[in-house]
């Protein structure tokens, strides 16, 4: 890196497939644009860019991110959307001036409980990762203001999201959810609800057709929606406590002879991977990032 002293640098488009250590040395640089390249990792020296507010890596193929990019403590927008994350590092809730994040497009099939640090943050969007279910800590982003996390594969949310309070925007458009928390229906403040493409229960749906938002929320507080909530939630939990025990049960895979010669199909099998590219990300999923400024009050 040339100038140490620099405070923005934007290398977006540039072809960028790795970037040096040296970037560490850029202690005054509060801008850094590097989205758009063909990053598969970031140095650890990125932590030493204490000074940094705003940081782009989107639309690279990050797999992972280094530990250390938690010594960006200054850090108020980070874009990580259209990567190939599949976990968060650990720390990566100490970010004590985070307000936007953006994770979607990614392959994140959880969140670390440690998220519930961002507390700070007025807008995450999580849409179309892999995410099954949301921490309880989520609760803890009290000053959230937009949530997004459409396209992915939630069949039950949090209580805790009712903790929410400043919450004006949520989509969870696209899921696979059946019930909502009744403590949802105390977000006095929300003003978008997606809910679009969930298999919701007939009776929110009837609810939410008549009256809208505020329709569904008063169905949710009363205690017929109560009862049937909690028993969605034991059902639930049966069904994942009997997909935790077969999978307990499942037997080991067999242990690979490594001293058996390569059977002539596997030979094949890897002389094709070899020679064949992977398919390119399907457009929809490379472009696919929910801004959250257009979508549906409530499933139709």
């Amino acid at each position: 890196m040339q100038d140490k002293g620099l405070s923005k640098l934007d290398m977006s488009g540039k072809g960028v497939k790795a970037l040096p250590p040296q970037i560490g040395d850029c202690v005054h640089l509060e801008t850094l644009n590097l989205s758009d390249n063909g990053l598969s990792t970031l140095p650890a020296e990125i932590g030493q860019l204490r000074r940094l507010v705003f940081l782009n890596v989107s639309m690279n193929r990050l797999k992972e991110l280094p530990v250390e990019i938690s010594g960006c403590q200054a850090v108020e927008v980070l874009n990580l959307a259209n990567n190939k994350l599949t976990k968060l590092p650990r720390g990566f809730g100490s970010f004590g001036a985070m307000r936007v994040l953006d994770l979607s497009g990614n392959q994140l099939v959880s969140l670390p409980p440690q998220i519930g640090g961002l507390n700070t943050c007025i807008e995450l969007t999580l849409s179309f990762n892999k995410l099954k279910r949301l921490p309880a800590e989520i609760g803890k982003l009290v000053k959230l203001q937009k949530l997004y996390l459409s396209a992915n594969k939630v069949e039950l949310l949090p209580n805790e999201l009712g903790q929410l309070t400043e919450l004006k925007e949520l989509d969870i458009g696209n899921n696979k959810l059946a019930v909502l928390p009744p403590e949802l229906s105390g977000l006095v403040l929300l003003e978008r609800l997606n809910t679009v493409g969930n298999p919701l229960i007939p009776q929110l749906k009837e609810a939410g057709k008549v009256h809208g938002k505020d329709g569904m929320f008063e169905f949710m507080a009363t205690q017929p929606y109560a009862d049937i909530y909690v028993e969605h939630v034991q059902k639930f939990a049966e069904t994942e406590g009997d997909a935790l025990a077969a999978d307990d049960e499942a037997p080991p895979p067999p242990a690979e002879d490594n001293g058996a010669a390569p059977k002539e199909e596997d030979k094949k099998e890897d002389a094709h991977d070899e020679s064949t590219p992977p398919p390119p990300p399907a457009e929809k999923e490379k472009d696919a990032v929910s801004s959250g400024s257009e979508f549906s009050d409530i499933d139709e």
